[in-house]
């Protein structure tokens, strides 16, 4: 019986050791689920600061390298637009949208660095004109007169960039015949089909409606004279011309009456065209 006791004591003895032995590896595990969710955490950190490196902003150089880049794309499409036909370009857009894009952003950068924007004298010209007025954009780009004009502003461009554009081929918009106060041109006289562009707006436009044009410079090369004899046969009388900006010339022209048909070969402005780089 002694020896019973003796022997529960120490089976007794043993499993108290046992347990204390098998404590740590309980602990261990438990460190283990720790140290795992730490390296989790520790990847998720990683990976964040990974994600703020990517969307870091480009480095200067990087900076003059995208738009040099964006620069040339600009160059080379702005020339493609002079050489062919509203309809051809039109097309060119409607295959590949972000080539608008593309256009613009150069076409803004470059107006940027005038002293004035044409968009700009015709938005506060239109605050003088009453407000029942019915206005067509023709190549409006992004509609800034649209969106800064109290008249009704109907806005053409090969792109509906946003809301207040209709996208079309300039020479044929979806107005009525004689149903426009006044019709403007922003620099986008562009297209070997130019004098359809103005035929149409000759058109839509209302007899006494007024005619504003803003080309640039380098476009005419002393062919004013020419420029303005086309409006006269389309049916439109020259009320004044201003070139005083270094960049781009002014013209205002009145509709008075329905003008001729004149072959769209006739006369052509100069392409605009950029040194190679």
């Amino acid at each position: 019986v002694c020896m019973d006791r003796k022997r529960k004591k120490r089976l007794q003895h043993l499993k108290r050791i046992n347990v204390k032995k098998t404590q740590p590896a309980a602990t261990s595990r438990r460190s283990i689920i720790s140290q795992n969710k730490s390296n989790k955490s520790n990847r998720s950190n990683r990976s964040s600061v990974a994600s703020k490196r990517t969307t870091k902003q480009l480095s200067k150089k990087q900076q003059q390298m995208k738009k040099k880049l964006e620069g040339s794309r600009f160059r080379q499409l702005n020339e493609q637009l002079y050489t062919i036909k509203g309809s051809q370009a039109k097309q060119m857009f409607d295959s590949n949208p972000k080539l608008f894009d593309i256009y613009h952003t150069g076409f803004r950068s470059q107006v940027e660095k005038w002293p004035t924007n044409p968009v700009d004298i015709f938005i506060d010209f239109l605050k003088t004109q009453p407000q029942d007025w019915i206005v067509a954009d023709f190549g409006c780009g992004e509609a800034a007169i649209a969106q800064n004009s109290q008249q009704v502003i109907h806005s053409f461009d090969l792109v509906a960039a946003n809301e207040y554009i209709t996208a079309c081929d300039i020479s044929n918009v979806p107005l009525e015949d004689n149903s426009v106060d006044c019709a403007i041109f922003s620099l986008s006289l562009m297209g070997i089909n130019m004098i359809e562009f103005l035929d149409e707006a000759r058109r839509v436009l209302k007899i006494g409606g007024c005619l504003k044009v803003a080309e640039v410079q380098s476009r005419f090369e002393d062919t004013y004279d020419e420029f303005i004899e086309l409006l006269d046969k389309l049916g439109f009388q020259l009320e004044a011309q201003d070139d005083s900006n270094k960049m781009f010339v002014l013209f205002d022209f009145v509709k008075i009456g329905r003008g001729k048909d004149v072959p769209v070969d006739s006369f052509q402005l100069k392409a605009c065209q950029y040194k190679r780089r």
